[in-house]
């Protein structure tokens, strides 16, 4: 059973993560570490859950997303894919 103080927390996170993937996404950095990204507080356990897509060259990819920013998890990278 969830709770209330669990949600409410991992909404939090959740908004904290998109301020986070907004701004790394407005620098056009390419692939971010994910030691950048948890320097700016990233919290990699709230996330949605990932999705598989069908990419530009036919391949199945996972992709993850917050709210409206979707994004891929490759080796140490994440990639913004919006």
């Amino acid at each position: 059973m969830v709770d209330e103080a669990d949600l409410l927390a991992m909404d939090k996170a959740m908004r904290r993560n998109y301020k986070v993937l907004k701004k790394l996404s407005t620098l056009d950095l390419g692939g971010i570490t994910h030691q950048i990204l948890k320097s700016h507080g990233f919290d990699f356990d709230a996330i949605h859950k990932a999705e598989p897509k069908i990419d530009d060259n036919g391949d199945v990819v996972q992709i993850n997303y917050v709210y409206d920013i979707y994004f891929e998890l490759k080796e140490e990278l994440l990639i913004i894919r919006n």
